[in-house]
């Protein structure tokens, strides 16, 4: 049943990295969700993960225009331009 489909892992994963703070359920609407299991405030950071895979995409139109608003506006962004 889809309902079931990588729900224990992803609440086991969440205990262990994110001290619980997430857990996921299934609804028939909107399939796998995840809710908060207590209070954020805002601006609290709530996962923080790197990027799995990155791929650089020099010929893409959209990187070149990311590269060169990085490049025009450079104190503005803390990492080079990465197409992922």
């Amino acid at each position: 049943e889809p309902g079931t489909a990588g729900i224990a892992h992803i609440n086991k994963y969440s205990r262990e990295h994110f001290d619980g703070g997430l857990i996921c359920h299934w609804t028939a609407h909107k399939g796998r969700i995840l809710r908060a299991t207590r209070r954020y405030d805002i601006g609290d950071i709530i996962l923080r993960e790197a990027p799995l895979h990155i791929v650089q995409a020099a010929n893409c139109s959209a990187f070149r225009t990311v590269e060169k608003l990085c490049k025009d506006y450079e104190d503005e962004f803390d990492y080079e331009p990465l197409w992922y």
